[in-house]
């Protein structure tokens, strides 16, 4: 039964449906045949989606089948628990697969037939080298192979100890299975490859039947020639790899002759889905498992509340091609908050209450009002109650003391509108002892009710509420992205594991609810008002209210690729759409939704943003002149030049911050771009607690060396929350970055001397340790180490 997506494909042409059409034209294939081979050592991600809908779309659209094959060639690694998970996954992604679940273990037999052929035909021999042995002989780029001294080993002697290597009479590492090909082969993949190694493990299928396990490159083509697949799609690293993939299978009789095709996997910034890390990510504590919603798994992404109708659009939106790219993660969240849009009924939800009493308000009287679940846009009837009284709470970032200019919030003599209710105006301040503001009070006009001003006066704040006696109490967890840097592990020395977003998880105790969500089930959605899209996670099983934040409401790249401009937050993104209240109830990117789509069909989303850009140069000469003198006066990249000079509000920030002393443009341009947005919380420079001068002295600290990159973070942390001077800072938090040789050599030596096995194994030349030493090191001075001066002590303490 086909129970696949009715949105899973559009069928948009790309140059695998090309490939496809003409080999069914051409009468090379009658049935297209696919599939989806993922290994069971861990849970499916965001990037396998994309190589999920590629292939069971491809089926579908094709009415062709798309096998579900487990690739469980390494026992040591693999279990039970992650086949079911991929196969709920798959399913839960709205795919099924034909026919029953396939395994590679199901081949054992043949593929260990196959390879006894290619032995008898001189094809293969065994060899007794060790792995190092076997690496060392297979030459560099720039220098052929040379052939152990096995690999003119007879073919029966080599069929003797294969059979006894079946048998079990050797121990690991004792002998190998290579390909007879080319030492010398430009590509080094072809000199003489591994086909089966000795592995005495139990594996979760066929316990321990076997000991001799065949090696990916060896199994995987065979799997497919043994399931009849047409077209064997793998992502780009894979590229190679087709050379052994095609010898292994001209060089026998395999059952049929299936092709492989590359594609560029999907990579998306700030994300990492190395199964390693996440394992480190995993079994560190750093998240709570699989399914923390931070984490990119498809487990994950479920438990957030992201809908699979949103992935699907995503990965449709990504398209296939044939060179890699960072995909901006702006697109997931835009494609998560469209496909919401129409599936989340709008509530109101305070997350840090600050209470409202109403002193002309009638005591006891309780005004039911009646708000509509749904924009008009959307289309969809329905309405709830919500109770007014008066005492109410609304957000605490709604009220401001003393104002900024532009401030259209609640604040001491200021009207507001409440959403659906009154307007109301604060009359007095109440204060605790550490003169912090625990209580506001306020009048409302009494004609105002459903928030119209009678006299017609014109009121530009709306506010969310919901009222004290009659809301309910929630948990709400605000998740962003679990990664600080658009592309994490690129930094030598520094462990990936030190990039991770400290504000990933921000979770609202005390938050407070409208009492129509009283019967909420895990897994259903809402839209907050003004704050973003949220699901009850599971743990609201237990009884009380607990909400994840799917996504937030601004929509960067929806903006961006309908040409849009306005101005722009802090860091040149797009704004907030109800960040000051202006009564909408859906997104930026809905009123523009429909021309977006119209951009995104035929111009990525950096191209649109691009022209968008060019656009406002044209029509702005100062502009024009400062994306020149960015380019080659202060020798910016193209893309921060681009950026920088692409709206005034933050080129004049830029601008002015270079002005700092020791900042160096680059520097600046850098972190204003990729780690001010993450602290700004979507503000306008003018509502940030410094000013552009400020942070230009703050950047200047990191290009001096007084503070490290890991330091910088925290204190700008601090700055973006309550200001100050950023020396004054550094000193305070002390943060200031350890060059002192000494104190840093008895951080090294305590380092090493708590990893001694590490030590061992970077001395035997494991060398892709020395990341995960500059890690400790950093972990072990709280991120205050210089890098510099800590790098060159470490290499030396690591020789020895």
């Amino acid at each position: 039964m086909d129970n696949t997506p009715s949105d899973a494909s559009t069928g948009a042409s790309n140059f695998i449906r090309e490939k496809i059409d003409a080999d069914l034209a051409s009468g090379k294939h009658s049935k297209v045949v696919t599939r989806f081979p993922p290994e069971p050592n861990g849970w499916l991600h965001i990037g396998h989606a994309k190589s999920i809908c590629l292939n069971f779309g491809i089926a579908k659209d094709y009415d062709g089948d798309c096998h579900l094959r487990f690739d469980d060639t390494n026992p040591a690694t693999e279990e039970a628990s992650y086949v079911e998970a991929i196969q709920r996954d798959v399913r839960w992604l709205g795919w099924e697969w034909a026919g029953e679940v396939r395994y590679a273990s199901d081949y054992f037999e043949a593929m260990y037939a196959y390879a006894e052929s290619l032995i008898k035909a001189g094809k293969a021999y065994v060899d007794s080298a060790s792995l190092e042995e076997v690496r060392e002989a297979r030459g560099t780029v720039y220098a052929p192979g040379r052939a152990t001294p096995d690999r003119e080993r007879l073919p029966a002697e080599s069929l003797d100890l294969f059979r006894r290597m079946r048998a079990g009479e050797f121990p690991d590492g004792a002998y190998v299975l290579r390909a007879k090909i080319d030492m010398s082969s430009t590509n080094m993949l072809l000199r003489d490859p591994l086909l089966y190694r000795i592995r005495h493990a139990h594996h979760y299928r066929t316990g321990d039947t076997w000991c001799l396990y065949p090696m990916y490159d060896f199994a995987h083509c065979l799997e497919d020639s043994i399931e009849h697949v047409t077209h064997s799609l793998c992502t780009l690293e894979f590229d190679n790899n087709r050379a052994v993939y095609d010898w292994v299978l001209d060089s026998g009789d395999p059952p049929s002759r299936p092709e492989q095709t590359e594609f560029a996997r999907l990579a998306l910034g700030y994300t990492v889905v190395s199964k390693r890390t996440l394992l480190r990510l995993v079994n560190e504590g750093h998240v709570s498992g699989w399914d923390d919603p931070r984490m990119p798994t498809l487990a994950g992404l479920r438990r957030r509340g992201v809908r699979p109708e949103a992935i699907r659009a995503f990965c449709e939106r990504v398209g296939v091609a044939k060179n890699n790219t960072l995909v901006d993660l702006e697109l997931l969240d835009h494609s998560i908050r469209d496909d919401l849009n129409t599936e989340a009924p709008r509530v109101m939800a305070v997350l840090r209450p600050l209470k409202l009493v109403l002193t002309d308000w009638p005591d006891g009287k309780v005004d039911m009002l009646d708000a509509p679940l749904w924009p008009e846009d959307v289309g969809k009837a329905g309405s709830r109650a919500l109770p007014f009284s008066g005492e109410l709470y609304i957000e605490r970032d709604d009220f401001a003391e003393e104002p900024v200019k532009g401030w259209h919030r609640l604040a001491p003599g200021v009207e507001v509108r409440l959403r659906y209710g009154y307007l109301i105006t604060c009359t007095e301040v109440i204060k605790d002892a550490n003169g912090e503001v625990v209580e506001l009070r306020g009048t409302h006009d009494p004609k105002s009710r459903g928030g119209d001003a009678p006299d017609g006066r014109r009121v530009k704040g709306t506010l969310h509420w919901v009222s004290a006696a009659q809301s309910l109490p929630a948990e709400v967890r605000l998740y962003d992205r679990l990664f600080a840097v658009e592309r994490p592990g690129q930094i030598e020395g520094v462990d990936m594991l030190d990039e991770l977003n400290p504000n990933s998880l921000e979770v609202c105790e005390g938050a407070r609810v409208e009492p129509s969500l009283a019967t909420t089930k895990p897994g259903e959605r809402v839209q907050f008002e003004r704050q973003g899209y949220f699901a009850a996670d599971d743990d609201s099983a237990a009884g009380a209210l607990v909400f994840n934040r799917i996504v937030g409401l601004r929509d960067s790249w929806a903006k961006i690729a309908a040409g849009g401009g306005g101005n722009a937050k802090a860091g040149g993104k797009s704004g907030d759409a109800n960040a000051q209240g202006a009564g909408g109830t859906h997104t930026a990117g809905d009123a523009a939704r429909t021309k977006s789509e119209r951009m995104a069909k035929g111009t990525t989303p950096e191209v649109a943003a691009s022209h968008a850009r060019d656009e406002l140069r044209a029509a702005d000469d100062e502009l024009a002149a400062r994306h020149a003198r960015y380019a080659n006066e202060l020798d910016l990249s193209p893309t921060d030049a681009d950026l920088l000079s692409g709206d005034r509000a933050l080129s004049d920030f830029f601008d002015a911050a270079c002005t700092a002393a020791d900042a160096t443009p680059a520097s600046v341009a850098r972190w204003l771009l990729n780690e001010l947005p993450r602290h700004a919380s979507g503000r306008e420079h003018a509502e940030l607690p410094f000013d552009a001068k400020t942070f230009g002295r703050f950047v200047a600290l990191v290009d001096t060396g007084v503070l490290t990159a890991v330091g910088a973070k925290k204190v700008l942390a601090v700055l973006a929350s309550k200001g100050g001077e950023p020396a004054e800072l550094v000193d305070s938090l002390g943060l200031a970055a350890q060059s002192d040789t000494g104190a840093l050599q008895a951080s090294i030596d305590d380092v090493l001397a708590a990893h001694p096995d590490e030590l061992a194994r970077f001395r035997a030349g494991d060398a892709k340790l020395m990341g995960f030493f500059m890690g400790a090191l950093m972990r072990a001075t709280g991120g205050k180490a210089d890098p510099g001066k800590a790098g060159e002590l470490l290499r030396a303490s690591l020789r020895g």
